[in-house]
């Protein structure tokens, strides 16, 4: 059975749902950021889902092919707030939880307000945060909570989309050679399954479905029911409110990694090179899903495709 590694944050739900039930041929282990980056460093998971900054900086990565953690434009959860405009912040606090979010707001900083500021990473707390700097950068419950009153704030899923007009990936299922292509069908396959995911061909949902035995809950129309299943759990797990989990995961937050979230991870990778960010910049493999033999008799021609 193959081991995964998933981050216990709420955007992570809808795609890691379906492979924590009990039939699931995938093992689900949940830790913070930190470690899961640890782990697949030592080889203690086969795959993690971790932020799209390793999986551009560090060589050798695959990543599995049609799923992801992206936004499309404002994102709610990751922002900058900051005392003094943008365009005149000297200093930063950096949320410790972080590198994607972090490497994200000096790029954009400098490529949209003219500003390089000095940085230092502490602990979230918006409140100590700003005590020392001009701005700081909070993520996930804090992001979207903290009081933005009388502070510039940015966005940085909506500042991305401003400069560049493409999605932005903050997180890819990445993997070493383990990552094989049976692995990566089960984390699309499934997560495709939750109703969250874009399908727009999709042939082989329904066996990965009938694996975990909950066939009559994920494929055609009721893939909706298996949607508010996730926002349930979501919101229990959260302690939000369902409907504003609805909103979050059915609208800031996108699980479909395309040609275009492709071209935007890229364009990520190029900017944070040209800007002295990050010297070296390395495109992680996309790994295709290929069914398992054992699900059933395919034809050939209809081998899957993973975008």
């Amino acid at each position: 059975m193959k081991t995964v590694g998933c981050v216990p944050y709420i955007n992570a739900r809808p795609l890691v749902h379906l492979l924590d039930k009990p039939a699931s041929p995938v093992r689900v282990q949940y830790e913070i950021p930190s470690v899961l980056a640890a782990q697949l460093r030592e080889g203690a998971v086969d795959a993690a889902l971790v932020s799209s900054w390793m999986a551009l900086t560090e060589p050798g990565w695959r990543a599995a092919c049609g799923v992801g953690i992206v936004s499309d434009g404002p994102v709610e959860s990751v922002r900058v707030f900051a005392k003094r405009p943008l365009d005149e912040i000297e200093s930063i606090a950096l949320d410790r939880a972080s590198l994607t979010s972090n490497h994200l707001a000096l790029l954009l900083l400098k490529e949209l307000h003219g500003r390089s500021p000095v940085a230092e990473p502490m602990q979230p707390d918006i409140d100590s945060m700003l005590d020392v700097h001009d701005a700081c950068v909070l993520i996930g419950d804090q992001g979207m909570e903290a009081s933005s009153e009388g502070l510039h704030v940015l966005d940085l899923g909506a500042a991305w989309k401003d400069l560049t007009g493409l999605p932005f990936v903050w997180a890819l299922w990445i993997g070493g050679s383990r990552l094989d292509g049976e692995l990566s069908f089960w984390l699309s396959a499934l997560a495709k399954a939750g109703g969250f995911v874009e399908c727009p061909t999709c042939p082989h949902i329904e066996l990965a479905a009938n694996i975990i035995g909950d066939v009559n809950q994920m494929v055609g129309d009721r893939r909706a029911q298996q949607r508010e299943e996730i926002i349930a759990h979501a919101a229990a797990e959260s302690g939000w409110d369902v409907e504003r989990v609805r909103k979050y995961l059915g609208g800031s937050i996108l699980f479909h990694v395309g040609e275009r979230e492709l071209e935007g991870l890229a364009l990520y990778g190029k900017l944070l090179a040209e800007s002295g960010v990050s010297n070296a910049v390395h495109m992680p493999e996309m790994i295709e899903a290929v069914v398992p033999r054992h699900l059933s008799p395919i034809d050939p021609a209809s081998s899957p495709s993973a975008g």
